[in-house]
């Protein structure tokens, strides 16, 4: 072989690898692409997952609410408030921080304990002991005022919870 047959310039090997090297470029570029694309889609999903998650909080709020609403008016729940009550407080171990669910549990293990003191009083009035029934009475007072009391910053504290940055 000759040197000017190896310097000859050969514009079909030429054109392959032209085309070649922008194949490669645009591959790249199409990747890059549907890389930002494909992060924008995970903070969409990201994003929807948070949306949904406020919203069981605050319809749990909402729940924990209507039902402060209800024994704030009465000083006492009926046994389907009770349930719910209960079933709230269930849901929100799974939807909020362990704080706001402490004070929670301090307030159903308060509510059970008026249930306690009433259901006392009951008993004491049909063995017709006044004594025991003023003392079940006022147990189960002191533990509605106790109540009463929480519910209100317990709210607060599960708002405050619930916030969730979305970026």
């Amino acid at each position: 072989m000759s040197v000017q047959a190896l310097c000859t310039w050969d514009w079909q090997a030429s054109a392959t690898l032209t085309t070649g090297i922008l194949a490669v470029g645009a591959a790249l570029w199409v990747g890059k692409k549907q890389t930002g694309i494909q992060r924008r889609q995970i903070q969409l999903a990201e994003n929807d997952l948070k949306i949904q998650l406020l919203d069981r909080r605050f319809d749990c709020i909402e729940r924990i609410r209507q039902i402060r609403s209800a024994y704030v008016g009465s000083s006492t729940l009926s046994v389907e408030q009770i349930v719910e009550f209960f079933e709230v407080i269930r849901l929100a171990e799974l939807i909020f921080p362990v704080a706001a669910v402490d004070n929670l549990r301090r307030v159903s293990a308060q509510l059970a304990q008026v249930e306690h003191f009433r259901r006392m009083g009951d008993a004491a009035q049909s063995r017709h002991d006044e004594t025991a029934r003023q003392q079940a009475i006022t147990q189960e007072n002191e533990s509605a005022m106790a109540i009463l009391d929480a519910l209100p910053s317990l709210v607060d504290e599960l708002v405050i919870a619930a916030k969730i940055d979305i970026a």
